[in-house]
């Protein structure tokens, strides 16, 4: 069963603060999940809750443990004013609980339905970007069924020769993800995740945080280096285990030029993927390839980790933008699209009632 707990803000504070309904004072933190994320997302969670406290909301954090809907409406009793998704991965950050709360007609933080959904996807945000000139890996989907998962070493070898990089469609934080730069080397795929083949481009890892305002245009936070030290992998491992993290190096040392590209081209996947508030983009960088040919996107995450080893706390501030008022940024732009829909409805409403009347 998930777990619900109260929240741990003054009452007199709270119920003065709620009689004030320009902001959704009473919040629900959805953590934990059914994802393999579940622990990033338990992290993300907590600290998002103790920094909306900070702000003097009164919060309930709820840990879904299981795919069970009606435990999960019960969680919604009494109803909140909003809900903030501290889910990562899958029913999260895939677009799946902001939908079904959006049914309900529940406030919900990050990106909606469609822009989460898509970016969740590797193959679809790739369609999507490339033809606007983001530069991606070439990548195949890798069609594996309990049929075929004998044959996985013939099969990717007649989609790519190595290096190459094996990794889910739909998931996050480097779950499942492969690497295999020898032709000797022979992956062990797993029928869990639907997966993609991708070419492994060698070189820097980097990554831009994007923060926009309401009501403002995108804005790049900054450029982080990854290098993966103890792993030479950025994988599961070099991001939340403290033994083997890589190093944030940031902001990067790179040149302006390809510095002003990552970060145009982070805004734009933004914009175009319909992304709010916050998202995250991942690039590598092979120094030995052709001027204006070696630069590439990996993803878009709009479910950035908010942990103590996370990325895009630690551009926010170096950008001057502390914790709080960017977890409450999400919660006051949620708040923004309600207020926005329902005077979409009221006047839709109106000008049915004046039709009829005609």
């Amino acid at each position: 069963m998930g777990v619900l707990m109260a929240s741990k803000t003054h009452k007199n504070k709270s119920n003065k603060n709620k009689s004030n309904k320009d902001k959704p004072w009473d919040i629900l933190v959805i953590l934990g999940g059914v994802s393999p994320e579940r622990e990033v997302s338990r992290q993300t969670g907590e600290a998002c809750a103790q920094a909306l406290r900070a702000r003097g909301y009164e919060v309930r954090i709820f840990d879904w443990r299981k795919r069970n809907v009606c435990e999960l409406m019960q969680a919604l009793l009494p109803q909140p004013d909003l809900v903030f998704n501290a889910l990562h991965g899958t029913c999260g950050e895939d677009g799946c609980l902001y939908g079904l709360l959006e049914c309900c007609a529940i406030p919900t933080t990050h990106s909606a339905t469609l822009a989460s959904a898509i970016a969740m996807d590797k193959i679809m945000t790739k369609r999507l970007l490339q033809p606007i000139g983001i530069r991606f890996p070439d990548s195949k989907k890798l069609g594996l069924d309990s049929s075929i998962l004998g044959e996985e070493d013939t099969l990717v070898r007649q989609l790519y020769p190595a290096p190459y990089i094996i990794k889910p469609i739909a998931q996050g934080s480097s779950v499942g993800v492969i690497r295999v730069l020898t032709e000797s080397e022979k992956p062990k795929l797993s029928s869990e995740f639907s997966l993609m083949v991708e070419r492994y481009i060698p070189g820097r890892e980097f990554t831009v945080g994007v923060f926009q305002p309401i009501g403002k245009p995108p804005t790049a936070l900054g450029i982080t280096e990854i290098v993966a030290s103890a792993t030479d992998f950025y994988d599961y491992n070099a991001k939340y285990n403290k033994q083997l993290a890589a190093k944030h190096i940031f902001p990067a040392k790179i040149e302006p030029s390809l510095a002003e590209t990552m970060c145009n081209w982070s805004k734009l996947a933004h914009e175009s993927l319909g992304c709010s508030v916050i998202s995250r983009c991942d690039f590598r960088y092979n120094p030995q390839e052709a001027e204006g040919e070696n630069l590439y996107m990996l993803e878009i995450n709009t479910h950035p980790g908010m942990t103590d080893m996370s990325l895009v706390p630690e551009q926010a501030r170096g950008a001057g933008i502390e914790f709080e008022e960017m977890i409450e940024t999400l919660v006051l732009d949620a708040w923004d699209k309600r207020s926005h829909e329902r005077a979409s409805h009221e006047r839709a409403s109106h000008i049915i009632s004046q039709r009829r009347q005609a």
